[in-house]
């Protein structure tokens, strides 16, 4: 999972749906599952999918399914044992739902405490991945009108290498301040880094609506940074 957060491309430019498919693929890899079989008229299971639970003086199964708003959503499930063999014990839940083809998590070496924490700490992730597009969709606007005005007819020779200079440094900034929201920022923070994006947007859509103007100039313009906004999307903060 680290080396998913950890891609700078990825972060940048991949989908939120992409993102999630790979840390939870990760995810799975670290915490593996196994599904709920059925054993003739019998519900069977892996005997390292069962613990004994303190909480519900009983043993459970850990489920996992699909949830609304979030990838998953966990499910103790208390059971009683039947006969077991080397591999997996017959069970018959007794709060709660376990069907075959279910998914449960190995329970022999993760604890459900653990499992339970990290998909809270996935969750809280998801909730961060859907955040960041939104609350740059402004500067996403700004930036693509950019791309439009560098694009017309009079916009030209150095004035138009000057605004593309300023599209892509903006664009720099933008997938900057993506990664960084992503990661998990305060609201404080992310509000500052939006502010400090949207005038750096602001800044190059002039620059290229100057230059679609056919204004012209001894010395192309730049794109003007200040500290104060250098430092809020300063990826080290």
């Amino acid at each position: 999972m680290a080396d998913v957060l950890q891609d700078a491309a990825v972060l940048a430019y991949a989908s939120v749906t992409e993102i999630l498919d790979r840390i939870w693929t990760a995810a799975d890899v670290s915490v593996p599952l196994v599904k709920i079989l059925r054993d003739g008229d019998e519900t069977k299971v892996d005997k390292r999918a069962i613990t004994w639970s303190k909480v519900t003086a009983s043993s459970i199964v850990l489920v996992r399914e699909e949830a609304t708003g979030r990838r998953y959503r966990l499910r103790t499930v208390k059971v009683t044992l039947g006969n077991c063999d080397d591999a997996a014990c017959k069970v018959i839940p007794i709060d709660g739902k376990a069907r075959p083809g279910a998914e449960v998590y190995l329970l022999h070496e993760r604890q459900a405490l653990f499992i339970e924490q990290l998909h809270d700490r996935l969750a809280e992730l998801e909730q961060a991945l859907h955040a960041a597009p939104k609350l740059l969709e402004d500067v996403r606007h700004l930036l693509f009108l950019t791309g439009v005005l560098i694009d017309t007819q009079r916009c030209q020779g150095k004035e138009q290498a000057a605004a593309l200079r300023a599209f892509e440094q903006a664009k720099g900034y933008h997938d900057a301040a993506r990664r960084m929201l992503i990661a998990g920022k305060t609201a404080v923070a992310a509000e500052r880094i939006h502010a400090a994006m949207r005038r750096i947007a602001i800044a190059a859509a002039q620059i290229a609506q100057s230059c679609a103007a056919g204004q012209q100039s001894i010395v192309p313009a730049k794109l003007a940074v200040t500290p104060e906004d250098e430092t809020d999307l300063g990826e080290e903060n």
